[in-house]
């Protein structure tokens, strides 16, 4: 049978979400609906299963590690929605610094040439670490193996990175515009991964 509209659910012990009257529910905090609305009329054991494992990602109390592994779903749970979503999302990130690395490591001599906004080059060994971090950031990212780790690598690429071929103070009038499009870009994608680094 389903549970009632707006009744409690029937969580005890840590992460307990039978608070659900008094708004202090973190996981309805989280999806932005009304308990009645985010549960609906009926909760099936698949559903209630899902909730109790992200009651015990969200609970504070416990240690960071306890929450990595109520994370992941025992096998034969089917995926949510906003599961597939976080999936497919992490995987389009990777897939541009996948590309972005290929491309890079098959044209490296003319990397190797390239001048920063200061006017040198960076030395081949930086060059080729920073392409590596890239490449292997997305792959990590992209297929969620210690995804944590690939988007923590990403932002350590992007920013310097930025600052090296993309210093919008080097740059005055209509030249600065398409670095100021980049600079944007970049910080759009360090917030995507600061969301994949919280998310794993």
């Amino acid at each position: 049978m389903g549970q009632a509209v707006g009744a409690p659910l029937p969580f005890t012990g840590e992460g307990d979400h039978a608070k659900h009257g008094g708004g202090g529910c973190r996981l309805c905090w989280l999806v932005g609906l009304p308990p009645s609305v985010a549960f609906g009329a009926t909760f099936p054991r698949k559903r209630e299963k899902d909730v109790r494992v992200l009651a015990a990602r969200l609970d504070p109390k416990q240690s960071l590690s306890h929450r990595r592994r109520a994370s992941v779903p025992a096998f034969g749970v089917s995926m949510t929605f906003a599961a597939i979503l976080v999936v497919a999302g992490r995987f389009l990130l990777g897939l541009m610094f996948i590309i972005a690395g290929v491309r890079n490591f098959i044209h490296l001599g003319e990397r190797f040439d390239l001048k920063t906004n200061y006017g040198f080059v960076l030395p081949k060994p930086l060059i080729v670490i920073g392409f590596a971090a890239q490449l292997l950031g997305g792959l990590s990212v992209a297929f969620g193996v210690l995804p944590f780790w690939g988007a923590l690598a990403l932002i350590c690429f992007i920013i310097p990175a930025t600052a090296f071929y993309h210093n919008l103070l080097m740059f005055i009038g209509k030249d600065r515009d398409p670095h100021l499009y980049l600079v944007t870009v970049n910080a759009a994608l360090c917030g995507a991964f600061l969301l994949v680094m919280a998310l794993s």
